[in-house]
C-alpha cells in the first residue's frame, strides 16, 4: 500500500516538473512581444505614457494577483476593451514571465 503510494506520488512529480519544464518562460522575449503587441495600448518598459489609456505594465504586475492560472486566462481570452490576440502557450508564458520580474522590482 506505502509502495503503490510512493510510485502514484512520484509519477504526479515527474508530471508536474515536466509541465514546469515545458512552461519555462523567457522574460525578455516576454518584453519583445509586449513592446510589438502591447505597447500601443500599454506602457510595456520605460517609454513615455503618453495618449496611453491602458494601465502600464508595471502597475499591472503590481495590482493583480500574480497565478499564472490568472494570467493565462486573462491573456487568452480579455475583456474589453483589449484586444484578443492570438497568442501561443509560449507566448503566454513569456509574456507572464516578463510581468514577474516587474513585479519583482517594486
Amino acid at each position: 500500500m506505502i509502495r503503490g503510494f510512493l510510485v502514484a506520488a512520484a509519477a504526479m512529480a515527474a508530471v508536474a516538473i515536466g509541465a514546469g519544464a515545458a512552461r519555462a518562460e523567457d522574460a525578455k522575449e516576454g518584453r519583445r512581444i509586449s513592446k510589438l503587441w502591447c505597447s500601443g495600448c500599454h506602457v510595456v518598459a520605460n517609454e513615455r505614457p503618453e495618449g496611453r489609456e491602458a494601465p502600464a505594465f508595471k502597475d499591472i504586475a503590481q495590482q493583480i494577483p500574480m497565478s499564472e492560472t490568472y494570467m493565462d486566462t486573462w491573456l487568452k481570452n480579455p475583456r474589453r476593451p483589449m484586444h484578443r490576440f492570438r497568442l501561443t502557450p509560449k507566448m503566454v508564458a513569456d509574456i507572464v514571465g516578463y510581468l514577474k520580474t516587474l513585479k519583482a522590482k517594486q
